[in-house]
């Protein structure tokens, strides 16, 4: 019994290590994808006021330089460990967009919101874990 199973891992193992002419992100191959459409983003913060007027801070990019658009896909970050950060030793300052994946969904067209959770970081309110106003936030 084990003398098949075995050799049937040889081979899954030899098959799968052909050289690939063509690497393919199943389900369909986009051809495209590694091509930046946007060089550039442009950056501004800004409060959003709640229905109890909470005023939840938020960083928002938009990708520049490239297609015309009006509007963009988005994908929110709503965290409670701040929008931005500053390294103590350089005094560099870091945010969302210096992450990699960003960076590809900037250049992809997405736009990206970064928002304090209420409480925390600029964002003003009260925080307690597990709180239902965070997920009434969320959906606001």
């Amino acid at each position: 019994m084990t003398k098949p199973i075995l050799f049937l891992t040889l081979i899954f193992i030899i098959t799968g290590c052909d050289k690939k002419s063509e690497y393919v992100n199943l389900p369909v191959s986009y051809p495209k994808a590694a091509e930046a459409t946007f060089k550039s983003f442009d950056t501004r913060s800004e409060y959003v006021t709640m229905s109890d007027d909470t005023k939840i801070a938020i960083d928002i990019f938009l990708p520049t330089e490239g297609d015309s658009q009006s509007r963009f896909p988005g994908v929110l970050s709503y965290t409670p460990y701040q929008r931005s950060r500053i390294d103590r030793k350089t005094g560099k300052i870091s945010d969302i967009s210096t992450d990699r994946l960003s960076r590809l969904l900037l250049s992809q067209g997405y736009a990206l919101v970064c928002a304090d959770i209420r409480g925390t970081g600029a964002s003003t309110g009260w925080l307690l874990d597990f709180m239902p106003e965070i997920f009434k936030v969320g959906q606001s």
